[in-house]
């Protein structure tokens, strides 16, 4: 992130997770390294939560959480069982404060 643009945001804790860069988000607040890069890919989503909830104490609420969470994942699966087959790929595009975002994936 472009430092300038950090600094107006005054926030209150930066996590990084390129460690070239921690030394110039110190400059502008308290900072955390949190390493996502795993070999030549980033952790999952879940267990960057999982990272998090570690920095905050917050272990329990986030196993919560994605139990809850993996509970809504198994009833989605269900209503698209059938209508999308393993293998067939699927986008997901949204449109929020003229920013397109598109997620697309395979089923498996």
């Amino acid at each position: 992130m472009d430092l300038e643009e950090l600094t107006v945001l005054q926030p209150d804790l930066i996590i990084g997770s390129i460690e070239k860069n921690i030394d110039s988000y110190q400059k502008v607040g308290t900072t955390v390294f949190l390493p996502y890069w795993e070999g030549e890919s980033t952790a999952g989503p879940l267990d960057k939560f999982r990272r998090i909830s570690e920095i905050f104490g917050k272990q329990k609420e986030a196993e919560q959480w994605i139990a809850e969470y993996e509970k809504k994942v198994a009833e989605a699966r269900t209503k698209i069982d059938g209508i999308i087959k393993d293998g067939e790929t699927v986008s997901i595009v949204q449109v929020a404060n003229k920013i397109n975002l598109c997620f697309s994936g395979e089923r498996r």
